[in-house]
């Protein structure tokens, strides 16, 4: 039997506090956040899954004509060697990454670059960039309007911080849409906005007449790639 004089096993205990409202709305806001988070990166994880694969589509395209032209004894004329331009790639997607190589070695654009891809790759470039006077510069820098812990805004300062980069085009390519895009462009001091393409072919053209346009090849005479049938 319960002794009277004890007091209830149930009763709350002085001091105790329901959780507070303020404590259950952050717990719910912070709920709803990692859900939008998990959404985005699922979206970018299905868009890189499907470039890659175009991408592989399009290698294996290429490497049955080159094998059917050397079957038949087909050679291709002997390309003119030309100076490399070398470009600066802001960028933190590594298909993306992958793409733009591609697509320098598919249209046969004489191009070395450079990426950066976080916060800190950045900085610690244009640090050096600023004492290194005889540092080579870019023909062309070509930045994501948000890489991680680094957005277009601070991309631009970081680029301004070295007066012989101010000479440099910076070409913003991101997914925004291309309104919104143009006036980032306008407002951080960038050269110019180009929507970035989620299809395979229109990202090769998109890159090519970049590279095209504002390292100095424009004159060339190679396209781009043939696509998979």
């Amino acid at each position: 039997m319960r002794d009277a004089c004890s007091p209830e096993e149930d009763q709350p205990q002085p001091g105790a506090a329901p959780a507070s409202t303020d404590i259950q709305q952050q717990a719910l806001a912070a709920r709803a956040t990692a859900r939008d988070t998990c959404a985005q990166t699922h979206t970018v994880l299905r868009r890189s899954r499907q470039l890659l694969q175009e991408t592989d589509g399009t290698v294996q395209h290429t490497k049955a004509r080159r094998e059917y032209a050397a079957e038949q004894g087909i050679r291709s004329p002997t390309p003119v060697p030309r100076a490399s331009v070398d470009i600066l790639l802001i960028e933190e997607n590594p298909a993306d990454v992958a793409l733009f190589r591609y697509v320098l070695h598919e249209c046969a654009l004489p191009c070395r670059f450079t990426v950066l891809s976080r916060r800190r790759d950045v900085e610690a470039f244009f640090a050096q960039a600023a004492i290194a006077a005889s540092l080579s510069l870019p023909r062309l820098i070509i930045a994501d309007c948000l890489i991680p812990g680094m957005e277009a805004e601070e991309i631009m300062a970081a680029v301004r911080t070295v007066s012989a980069y101010h000479r440099v085009p910076v070409v913003l390519f991101s997914t925004l849409p291309e309104d919104e895009g143009q006036r980032l462009s306008a407002t951080c001091g960038a050269t110019m906005f180009v929507n970035k393409p989620g299809e395979l072919r229109a990202f090769v053209k998109a890159v090519s007449t970049m590279v095209r346009r504002w390292s100095g090849l424009e004159g060339s005479a190679d396209g781009p790639p043939a696509s998979p049938q």
